[in-house]
């Protein structure tokens, strides 16, 4: 809201105009929800990788009753309890600057963790953003790794339950990052440490067992120059 008060004589006249910002458009480019995938395997159209210490990870496809849409889900089982362990299931496509990712996700077992993440404008296992609920701490964060090294950039306390299907997600456009967490924005940052297209994908640590179904990836539809393409500032 802007104001402007002009002197009339003895008046004042406030003439007031309101700007606010354009939300944009998303067009849907690429969706997974692992009912077209064996169960027991690796799901397709993903590559696998982890950073820092520990085992590879278990990454599989399996049938349950809960599944959010369907039967199928994509579950990571292996529960090393290296502090130090992320691992991180990424989509091969599409390579986005700006993007709205988002994911059903069941923290299922942890003792060191029990944390969902969603990695967007991916780079490598050592360089990415992400957003990660923790069903162990009660909290949201967003962060940045990069060469390996993750700094906090925003934390939001809520519960976070065990068990429990919940919805991420990350919406970032230029420098602004916003995170949902089941609907409600709950983190609104702007960082400039990566503004390239990147891969986007999920992400666990340390011991976490979690499951992830409904992994959505859309961009804004007037911004189509941006898929697949490695912009610049």
């Amino acid at each position: 809201m802007k104001a402007i008060l002009i002197c009339v004589g003895s008046l004042f006249i406030c003439l007031c105009s309101t700007a606010s910002a354009v939300e944009p458009e998303w067009s849907t480019v690429e969706h997974h929800n692992f009912e077209l995938d064996a169960v027991g395997s690796l799901p397709a159209g993903f590559s696998f990788a982890k950073s820092e210490s520990g085992k590879p990870g278990r990454w599989t496809v399996r049938s349950v009753d809960d599944a959010p849409s369907g039967r199928n889900v994509l579950v990571q089982s292996d529960a090393d309890r290296s502090e130090d362990r992320f691992l991180m299931a990424v989509a091969d496509r599409p390579k986005l600057r700006d993007v709205r990712v988002s994911v059903r996700c069941k923290p299922i077992a942890g003792n060191v963790d029990q944390a969902c993440g969603i990695v967007f404008r991916y780079q490598s296992a050592t360089d990415y953003c992400l957003a990660r609920s923790n069903a162990l701490e009660g909290n949201v964060r967003l962060y940045h790794v990069r060469s390996g090294q993750r700094r906090q950039l925003a934390n939001w306390e809520g519960q976070i339950r065990t068990g429990v299907w919940q919805e991420l997600a990350a919406e970032i456009v230029a420098n602004r990052i916003r995170i949902f967490f089941d609907g409600e924005e709950v983190i609104s940052k702007s960082d400039r440490t990566f503004y390239e297209a990147g891969a986007v994908g999920l992400w666990v640590k340390a011991d976490s067992v979690s499951a992830f179904d409904e992994l959505n990836i859309t961009s804004p539809a007037s911004n189509s120059e941006h898929r697949d393409s490695q912009t610049t500032p």
